[in-house]
C-alpha cells in the first residue's frame, strides 16, 4: 500500500511539473530556434514509425510511362520545388526559414529511405506541424502518384532534363503560355 501511495504523489508530481512547464511558456516554439535533442529526438522517432506504419499496405500501381512521369514533374515544379528544390533550382528563401528545414530532393537522400508506399502516404496527408501539406485534400490519388514517380526520378536529373519535362518557359516566352497551371501561385 505504501508503494501505491508513493507511486500515485510521483505521478501527480510530475503531472503537475508538466502542468507549470507548459503555462510557463518557456519552451521556445520559434522556427529559428531548433528543439531540444531530445524533443528532436522523440519527434523524429514518432514521425519515421507513423510514416512506416501507415504507409504499408499501401497498393502502388503500375508507375511507368511517360506521361505518369511529365505529370508527376509538371505537378512538383508547381508545388513542390519552391521548398524542396529541383534538379537546378535552389529551394526558395522563405524555405530555409521552415523548422524542421524541408529535405532537398535532387540529393536522393530522402528516396533512398522511403518506399512509394510511404512516399504517397506523406504527399497525400502532409506531416503536422512541419509546413508539408495534405495534398490529398485538392488532388486525386493519380496526380499523388505521378508526384512520386517524379520524386523517385528527380535525382538522376539534369536540369535540362527537367526543364524538358517540367515544360518550362524558355526566354522570351510566356510561362503562363508554356506549362500547365492548376491554380498554383506562379512565383518564378
Amino acid at each position: 500500500m505504501k508503494w501505491f501511495w508513493i507511486l500515485s504523489c510521483s505521478v501527480l508530481l510530475v503531472a503537475a511539473a508538466a502542468v507549470l512547464f507548459i503555462r510557463s511558456g518557456s519552451y521556445n516554439v520559434a522556427a529559428n530556434v531548433p528543439h531540444w535533442s531530445t524533443t528532436y529526438i522523440v519527434l523524429e522517432q514518432v514521425r519515421e514509425r507513423s510514416i512506416m506504419n501507415h504507409g504499408k499496405g499501401i497498393e502502388v500501381p503500375g508507375l511507368d510511362g511517360p506521361d505518369m512521369l511529365k505529370a508527376g514533374v509538371q505537378f512538383y515544379h508547381e508545388a513542390c520545388r519552391l521548398c524542396h528544390g529541383a534538379p537546378g533550382y535552389p529551394s526558395a528563401p522563405f524555405a530555409l526559414g521552415l523548422y524542421p528545414s524541408p529535405p532537398y530532393f535532387p540529393s536522393g537522400h530522402s528516396q533512398r529511405k522511403r518506399t512509394d508506399g510511404e512516399t504517397f502516404w506523406v504527399v497525400k496527408n502532409g506531416i503536422k506541424m512541419t509546413g508539408m501539406p495534405a495534398f490529398g485534400a485538392g488532388y486525386e490519388d493519380g496526380e499523388i502518384w505521378g508526384t512520386v514517380i517524379a520524386f523517385k526520378r528527380l535525382p538522376g536529373m539534369s536540369r535540362d532534363q527537367y526543364d524538358a519535362i517540367a515544360v518550362i518557359a524558355q526566354p522570351g516566352e510566356s510561362s503562363a503560355d508554356a506549362r500547365p497551371r492548376r491554380g498554383f501561385l506562379d512565383l518564378n
